[in-house]
């Protein structure tokens, strides 16, 4: 029997409170994947955002006091890594849960201020050709001031709808009231296998393929000669040896 304290009992305050901060945020997001799976305005747009930003900060939190409490028990690491593997998993998913949502709002934000963009070039454009039926009628002899008038006022207002419908697309936001910073979609290409051997033939004659390789193939034939601890098993390219090292 020892009345020595127990693992955890130096776990600073901060570390606690990330904990159970985390449990209140990922029960949050369990009744978001059970009430609101989609997105449908800027109002629950906001409110994904928030969830998001405090699953983050959450996430730095809990990372911060795992590292402050590894600091003095080396030793002990393995387990204190348990104690922060779950919450910290539990995060990661309500994370994803989160920016999911907030990833299908912004495209369909953006597909909106896409075609609000056309319209507005369809509208420019049926301005200018009434502006310049106008212009035709003042033109004429015996045109009235009121006709004038109005191909001037027609012109004007082809030219204010040409600009707004020259400005650059505006980029979807959530920025909610509470939110550190305003979400928008980033572009982060990335590259899916579909076919293994078309995809390692087009990079065959790349260095950093062969590096690759010759790797796999050092740990493959480690494995073998661990395997057979005999110098006359090795595969053709390899030599087996005994590196006896006093311990």
């Amino acid at each position: 029997m020892t009345d020595a304290p127990g693992l955890g009992h130096n776990l600073p305050d901060e570390g606690f409170a990330a904990i159970e901060r985390s449990e209140q945020l990922v029960a949050n997001v369990n009744r978001w994947i059970a009430e609101r799976p989609k997105i449908i305005d800027a109002e629950m747009a906001s409110a994904a955002q928030l969830q998001t930003d405090q699953l983050q900060a959450c996430k730095a939190d809990l990372e911060k006091a795992q590292k402050a409490e590894l600091f003095p028990i080396g030793i002990l690491e393995d387990a204190v890594r348990i104690k922060y593997r779950v919450p910290l998993k539990a995060v990661l998913l309500s994370l994803d849960e989160m920016e999911q949502r907030n990833r299908a709002w912004l495209i369909s934000e953006n597909l909106r201020l896409q075609n609000e963009k056309r319209q507005q070039h369809l509208e420019a454009n049926r301005a200018t050709v009434e502006a310049a039926e106008l212009a035709v009628i003042a033109s004429k002899p015996g045109a009235t001031i009121e006709q004038r008038i109005a191909a001037d006022e027609a012109e004007k207002r082809a030219d204010q709808l040409a600009h707004a419908a020259d400005r650059p697309i505006a980029k979807a936001q959530t920025k909610g009231d509470y939110a550190r910073k305003a979400m928008s979609l980033h572009s982060n290409w990335q590259a899916r296998i579909t076919d293994p051997d078309k995809a390692i033939a087009y990079f065959e004659n790349d260095p950093e393929m062969r590096i690759a390789k010759l790797d796999t193939a050092r740990r493959l034939g480690t494995k073998l000669a661990k395997l057979h601890k005999n110098a006359a098993q090795a595969p053709p390219g390899f030599e087996f040896y005994n590196d006896a090292r006093a311990r």
